[in-house]
């Protein structure tokens, strides 16, 4: 074929190219999933644009053309003849529900909405296309603030290109991955999986049997100091004082009771509210700055050398020195952290009811010093995961999904360990045991469960499947022996693709998500950008998904960033780190059971205050060792 006799070069001629060519890569891969990178689009020649060379008798011929990226979008680009192909039109298999592109003149593919695109080369050798705008999406905007509303999908999937599959056995399956057949019918899709669940309020119960839940105690009539002792197990502290006793007694120390270990709890927390260099400092009566008050942290009736000696024979659990010759080297050390760990989870089992929702993840907590499989020093198992901010020992949690409060901790251990417990089962996979582990106490109970899994488990034929704009779904189900509806695979995109599997919900429409950007909706020259308010639609399974998943990872950075208890208090001893870390969790769930049930205004920062003062001038000891609840005198009348 000649250069003459070239159909690329002529205008209104049909090519095709990689759809990375006309947009960029991340929008392919939200629109054609994994065939991003193998996608072809289509479009009309609007100009040929041939540029002489200046030192050599080449030209260089660019082709200007309005591809159909599918979803009733254009782009215009303009890409080198040599990146094109010629198509024949006849072959076109793009189909709209409103418009056939192939049955559409050059006139009417000017009409349709279209996404301006930058050329590569210089303005002074193109043409703009002329067409006539359609009016934009009517956007009310109000002082700062607008609203767009997407496509809401909730009747028809426009994800899905084959039609509605009757729920027959006969039909051949749509995708087939390790034994397990899906299926492509979106009438099936919303229905509820395996029955409704219904809705549980959570509630935690103290010593005297009364129940605190979602604004049960709106007056406010119990102390910061009894939530904290709600949240805190009883046999924990007695455990800590006997065996924090023994170790004081045999260095010649006065012993410790349990008012005096909360008032030491008083002080780690107060010492977070402090910014300082050496721990001894927060002792110091004269300040470094005229500017600033000196902590004097003896006004607490806690003495830096007592503080000392506390802190350095504090136990959190009893002590197993004895068993070091009948067990391995990482058996005992795991012991030092094992037994708060066992009474943190039958405590949460014993006062907490949790709401319908429960959620899954996991925690770091952080370590700086040595560790890890290969050596018999410091930390036993050194968890380093690249999404995570902090490295060190990695614990598995449940939490509540309504409330946040953790319910159930596992520590991750080294393999060996593991098998030794009896925890590795060949016949199971590693994922599947931890997560049976970590749902069992509220195993055949109604909950919904909720997860976050990196793997792309049985979702490959939603892989493929072409969305075109935010809020676009399509899903898969599987079927159980009686024919109906048992699990449900579905994708949907918002900034990308997100990918779910569910044994509950549906992909009934939900509420929109929504969030505010900055959007330049007038033109003009130096017009000020307005705050819209984006509405994405999104199915039910989606919405309750992340409504819930979050909770462990709120409940993280209260930890992490707003109690520091890592971060001001140091230590060389790993095991110190891991136990500071799960009291760090129970002062926070005491936060959260304290905010939602009061539904105050109250800050974070104010609760950790309020209750280190509270803890430091407890009465424990003159209740006659019995955490009862101590009604507030100055209750407030008028919350």
């Amino acid at each position: 074929m000649t250069t003459r006799n070239d159909p690329r070069r002529e205008v209104g001629s049909w090519v095709e190219t990689k759809a990375t060519a006309v947009t960029c890569e991340a929008k392919c891969r939200r629109r054609y999933g994994a065939l991003w990178n193998s996608k072809m689009v289509q479009g009309v020649i609007s100009e040929v644009l041939v540029t002489p060379g200046f030192r050599t008798n080449r030209s260089t011929t660019n082709i200007k053309a309005q591809y159909y990226l599918g979803g009733g979008t254009f782009r215009v680009k303009t890409l080198n003849i040599r990146r094109v192909k010629l198509f024949a039109p006849s072959a076109l298999n793009i189909t709209n529900r409103n418009c056939e592109i192939s049955n559409l003149d050059q006139a009417s593919l000017s009409l349709l909405p279209r996404e301006e695109a930058h050329s590569d080369y210089p303005e002074e050798t193109q043409t703009p296309i002329p067409y006539t705008p359609i009016p934009p999406i009517p956007m009310d905007i109000h002082p700062g603030l607008a609203q767009v509303t997407g496509n809401n999908n909730g009747d028809e999937n426009t994800g899905l290109d084959s039609e509605d599959q009757p729920m027959d056995r006969d039909v051949a399956p749509n995708a087939d991955t390790h034994g397990t057949f899906w299926y492509n019918n979106s009438n099936a899709t919303k229905c509820q999986m395996n029955g409704e669940v219904s809705f549980r309020p959570w509630g935690v119960k103290n010593t005297v049997g009364e129940i605190f839940g979602q604004g049960t105690d709106s007056r406010r009539s119990v102390s910061c100091l009894d939530y904290f002792l709600m949240m805190f197990p009883t046999t924990t502290l007695n455990t800590m004082s006997d065996e924090t006793r023994k170790v004081l007694s045999s260095m010649g120390q006065k012993e410790i009771s349990n008012g005096e270990m909360l008032k030491f709890f008083g002080v780690l927390i107060l010492a977070t509210r402090f910014e300082f260099l050496a721990r001894a400092s927060l002792w110091l009566t004269r300040s470094t700055s005229k500017y600033v008050p000196a902590p004097a942290f003896g006004r607490t009736g806690m003495s830096r050398e007592r503080f000392d000696k506390v802190w350095q024979c504090l136990c959190w659990t009893k002590r197993a020195d004895h068993l070091f010759a009948e067990m391995g080297n990482e058996s005992v050390w795991w012991t030092m952290v094992d037994g708060f760990v066992q009474q943190f989870n039958a405590h949460r089992e014993n006062r907490f009811r949790p709401s319908d929702l429960l959620c899954i993840d996991e925690s770091i907590s952080r370590w700086y010093g040595q560790g890890g499989h290969w050596i018999n020093h410091g930390l036993p198992m050194y968890v380093a995961i690249d999404r995570k901010p902090e490295n060190g020992c990695e614990i598995h949690n449940t939490a509540c999904g309504s409330s946040g409060v953790m319910l159930l901790l596992r520590l991750v251990k080294t393999a060996a360990e593991e098998a030794l417990n009896g925890e590795r089962h060949r016949e199971t996979l590693h994922g599947t045991m931890i997560l049976k582990y970590l749902v069992q106490p509220w195993t055949m109970s109604d909950h919904i469960c909720w997860g976050t899994d990196e793997s792309r488990i049985a979702i490959y034929r939603c892989h493929q499947n072409k969305l075109h704009q935010q809020g676009d779904q399509s899903g898969l189900i599987t079927r159980d022996s009686s024919g109906q509806a048992s699990m449900l695979s579905f994708v949907w995109m918002d900034r990308e693709r997100r990918y779910f599997i569910a044994t509950a919900s549906s992909l009934e429409p939900g509420k929109k998500f929504q969030r505010q950007q900055w959007r330049q909706v007038d033109e003009a020259p130096n017009a000020q950008p307005s705050l819209v308010l984006l509405s994405v639609p999104q199915p039910k399974a989606a919405e309750i998904y992340y409504t819930c998943c979050p909770m462990i990872d709120r409940h993280n950075r209260h930890r992490q960033d707003t109690l520091m208890l890592e971060r001001k208090l140091g230590t060389h001893d790993w095991s110190m780190r891991v136990n500071m870390t799960i009291f760090g969790m129970i002062v926070v769930d005491s936060w959260l059971v304290y905010h939602q049930s009061t539904n105050t205004k109250t800050t974070q920062k104010e609760f950790y205050a309020t209750l280190a003062d509270e803890l430091i001038d407890n009465n424990y000891d003159n209740m006659g060792g019995l955490a009862s609840i101590r009604r507030r005198l100055d209750v407030i009348d008028d919350v």
